[in-house]
């Protein structure tokens, strides 16, 4: 890491975006900076913008939405030149602190908290009495609010992942909307705590980053999940990002963490029951020259928990690809093999009180 703070007055920050070759910044009390240059140089532009504590950006179709602490959201159609606010019909200053934004067309969510999110002289988050969720779907026009089915009206993060909207409710856990946020349920199978402090999706497999227990994973949406904190050295996670087949988490304290993504892949087909089987079955297809995927194919005649680990011919784990309850039914799951060396391999299932293993080669 190296510091890229040329032109920054302010230098706390509470949000990142990227929108094309440009970078935002949201700073607690200096407003919005942009950088053209990877951060090389950064200028204020703050044009219109009364809400200097920006908590929260959305991106979407070159448009930037702010979500400040105080003032509601904020909307630049010309990357940051000039803002205008955006917060008629419902989004009041009651629930002013916009602490997330997500955005999809011309649909764009907000999640909200009456209380200061942003004290820095506690060890623990704030959240408290919050306005719920809100929608707008013209562009931040007008809004209302969408709280059916929420236990708390404090969210911390939302994420989406095609039709569907995950938020984080403080204390409550993650809520899942299929619906626009008409309604809302819990999905918190396997989640050791319920204050999430980030979501984050990539592909078929959703992240959430949880104060005090680290971070987890679900490949069903939402509706079981499971820890994936092996050489974690902070599980007070506060932020999370994907790129380049890895994850990244930012800790309270404890600076950022790095771990691949094919490290963490878990059941990636999920598949309606096609019937009722008598037995276990398991079909490994190996990774060839010009393939860096191997796969595999299991069928379940009964509902248990399942864990599949790869070993290498010494016996040494390499990786936990899954590890929770299957319904009964055909799944599947793949491990891209790209950072392994050549040579032969085991794929260990245990279902229940009994295993099974396959042994295959990765050839480079």
């Amino acid at each position: 890491w190296k510091p890229v703070n040329t032109g920054l007055l302010n230098r706390q920050f509470f949000s990142l975006a990227v929108s094309g070759d440009n970078i935002f910044a949201g700073t607690y009390g200096g407003g919005v900076f942009l950088s053209t240059n990877n951060g090389a140089d950064w200028t204020a532009v703050n044009a219109g913008l009364t809400g200097v504590f920006v908590s929260s950006f959305a991106v979407c179709n070159g448009t930037i939405y702010a979500g400040t602490n105080g003032d509601g959201v904020f909307r630049s159609t010309n990357n940051g030149a000039s803002w205008t606010a955006v917060n008629s019909g419902g989004l009041t200053n009651s629930y002013g602190n916009v602490t997330s934004l997500v955005a999809s067309g011309d649909n764009i969510f907000a999640g909200t908290t009456s209380q200061n999110a942003f004290a820095t002289d506690s060890t623990l988050p704030k959240g408290t009495d919050g306005g719920g969720m809100f929608v707008s779907t013209n562009k931040g026009t007008s809004w209302s609010a969408i709280n059916a089915g929420l236990t708390d009206s404090t969210i911390q993060t939302l994420a989406l992942s095609g039709g569907n909207i995950f938020a984080g409710v403080w204390g409550r856990g993650v809520f899942l909307s299929t619906n626009n946020g008409a309604s809302w349920t819990a999905v918190n199978s396997g989640l050791t705590g319920r204050t999430i402090q980030s979501l984050i999706v990539s592909g078929n497999n959703i992240y959430a980053g949880i104060w005090g227990c680290g971070v987890f994973l679900s490949s069903n949406n939402g509706s079981t999940w499971q820890a994936v904190n092996s050489g974690l050295g902070n599980n007070y996670v506060q932020s999370l990002a994907v790129s380049d087949n890895a994850i990244f988490a930012g800790t309270y304290g404890g600076a950022v963490w790095r771990r691949p993504v094919t490290e963490m892949t878990g059941v990636i087909i999920d598949k309606p029951n096609s019937g009722a089987m008598e037995q276990v079955t398991i079909k490994i297809q190996a990774p060839g020259m010009a393939r860096k995927n191997m796969t595999a194919n299991f069928a379940l005649p009964h509902s248990d928990l399942v864990s599949i680990k790869i070993y290498n011919l010494s016996g040494r784990e390499i990786v936990s690809l899954v590890n929770r309850h299957l319904e009964a039914g055909p799944h599947g799951f793949l491990w891209n093999t790209g950072e392994v060396a050549p040579g032969c391999y085991m794929a260990q299932m245990q279902i229940g009180p009994n295993a099974y293993a396959k042994s295959f080669t990765v050839f480079k």
